[in-house]
């Protein structure tokens, strides 16, 4: 069973039919209690780092979470804005983050005199830092879609799966134990988001949820 964690902000119905794709079951965690009873979390977020957080904050999310991923090692994925949450804090608002990696989530930084634009959109080539079971194919080109002007950057360079580039190198996937995240949208990047949504689900069935 995979947990979507929806406080309102996210791409709830194509990651759920992306996941029933790969043969999940899915449910939409809408309270609090949700979240407590989940097996396996998803984390999605579009938009504003600062609005993400008090809207986890509003709907008393935050400690259940908390809870699971930190005390109980329950498998999370967080995608896009979801992943950003993980970390410390975010300059895009300037408030605190769940606190859970040890990374914080910095604007992109380019040459006043680049053609390059902001937000970065669209497809770009990821290249893997190592083997993981989130990438559960050889795949010689990974490719997927992002959509996003911020990204993590952590102090644990281990962390760091997966990079990409716009202007500068930047981290496109973390794993920390069992906590997993992406910068990409894998529920806009047809077959190769469907590998990596699969390969989450394998791994979270292998630590026996």
């Amino acid at each position: 069973m995979i947990s979507i964690v929806n406080f309102g902000i996210g791409n709830i119905a194509s990651l759920a039919k992306m996941f029933e794709a790969v043969g999940a079951t899915v449910q939409i965690a809408e309270t609090p209690a949700d979240i407590s009873a989940a097996r396996t979390l998803v984390l999605p977020g579009i938009g504003q780092f600062a609005a993400a957080m008090a809207e986890l904050k509003r709907r008393d999310f935050i400690g259940p979470l908390t809870d699971k991923v930190v005390g109980e090692g329950t498998p999370i994925l967080g995608i896009c804005l979801g992943m950003q949450l993980f970390g410390k804090g975010s300059e895009e608002g300037g408030v605190s983050g769940l606190g859970w990696l040890d990374a914080d989530v910095v604007r992109f930084q380019l040459p006043d005199d680049s053609d390059i634009r902001l937000p970065n959109i669209g497809w770009r080539p990821v290249t893997l830092r190592t083997s993981s079971s989130l990438f559960p194919v050889d795949e010689p080109s990974w490719r997927f879609y992002f959509a996003h002007s911020y990204h993590m950057r952590p102090s644990n360079p281990d962390d760091a799966l997966a990079f990409c580039t716009h202007g500068v190198e930047f981290m496109a996937a973390v794993a920390h134990g069992n906590i997993s995240g992406t910068q990409f949208h894998p529920e806009k990047s047809h077959r190769f988001g469907k590998r990596l949504l699969e390969g989450f689900l394998h791994a979270s069935h292998a630590m026996g949820v």
